[in-house]
């Protein structure tokens, strides 16, 4: 196991040397990377963005620590088609929601219980 794979596994990383993981290494490795301004027009998009690299399964951790490194977050209009959005996937997005405040999710066994800033709560289960 590498060092850079270990302070992986320790917690999402802002900058890693790719080059030093094994092959095996690289098969977990992902990122949270914003791709500028893809599917939004320019007058929402917003400067760059500090990406975050993380391991398979540490989905949460990244997006808090992509939070934290990025405060221009804050100036993004989220009720409507963002950068954000359109760079990553769904889970990243609704954790990245979550930690800036927009959404509170609680996950239990069966079901996930969203509130939004504006009031509205999901409620989404298995059935319903």
């Amino acid at each position: 196991m590498t060092a850079c794979f270990e302070q992986l596994e320790a917690e999402p990383q802002t900058e890693i040397d790719i080059g030093q993981l094994t092959t095996d290494e690289r098969m977990v490795l992902r990122q949270i990377q914003i791709n500028g301004t893809v599917g939004v027009t320019a007058s929402n998009s917003v400067g760059g963005f500090t990406g975050v690299y993380y391991l398979a399964g540490d989905e949460q951790a990244a997006a808090e620590r992509f939070v934290a490194e990025n405060p221009a977050l804050q100036e993004i209009d989220f009720s409507t088609r963002n950068p954000i959005s359109t760079s990553v996937d769904r889970a990243i997005y609704d954790w990245i929601l979550h930690f800036l405040g927009e959404r509170e999710l609680e996950k239990h066994e069966t079901v996930v219980i969203e509130h939004r800033s504006d009031g509205t709560v999901w409620c989404v289960g298995r059935r319903t």
